[in-house]
């Protein structure tokens, strides 16, 4: 997770992290690490539930996945 993080940070230049350990809603334990930015639509709220959910067009997935590989 640290990892993650610290390639989050250099990618996307982040306030900070925000991670979670969660289970309750699918069976296996998941890690959540989740770049966050003052003036981000859920600032400084939760990133679920909250607000419209604006997916990611294909090719920026594309392109923001590649940079955090690199950034790994």
């Amino acid at each position: 997770t640290n990892m993650v993080a610290q390639a989050l940070k250099s990618v996307t230049g982040c306030t900070k992290i925000n991670s979670g350990a969660l289970g309750n809603i699918v069976r296996q334990l998941h890690v959540h690490v989740v770049a966050r930015s003052e003036g981000d639509p859920g600032w400084p709220g939760p990133v679920w539930g909250h607000g419209m959910r604006e997916p990611y067009e294909r090719s920026d997935l594309r392109r923001f996945a590649q940079k955090v590989k690199a950034a790994l």
